[in-house]
């Protein structure tokens, strides 16, 4: 029974870690809505996907949802943007996000 709990609190604590290292830059890439992006210049898109499940235990949709907008900003980097918008609904631990280069972003 002690095993059991165990694995238990292991799980739980695993689900609320993020092992995902940003690349230099990525915390300065912006979170928009398409409705704020008219002025910017689309790069292209990004499919990001991190574990929805361990084992019988289902993962918190903020957690994942805060990884894959971590995944999508180091992707811009790459693709060098500066702007991602968040274009599906969190299924599955995947979510898809437009990558844009914006002169300025809204405040």
């Amino acid at each position: 029974m002690l095993r059991i709990g165990l694995l238990g609190l292991v799980l739980i604590s695993m689900s609320a870690c993020s092992w995902i290292n940003p690349i230099e830059g990525a915390e300065k890439v912006a979170v928009l809505q398409s409705d704020e992006v008219s002025h910017c210049e689309k790069l292209g898109s990004s499919s990001t996907t991190t574990l929805h499940q361990v084992g019988f235990y289902h993962r918190d949709d903020e957690a994942m949802k805060k990884e894959l907008i971590k995944l999508a900003q180091n992707e811009a980097i790459k693709m060098h943007g500066n702007t991602i918008v968040p274009n599906s609904k969190l299924i599955d631990g995947q979510m898809n996000f437009d990558i844009y280069r914006c002169n300025t972003t809204p405040q």
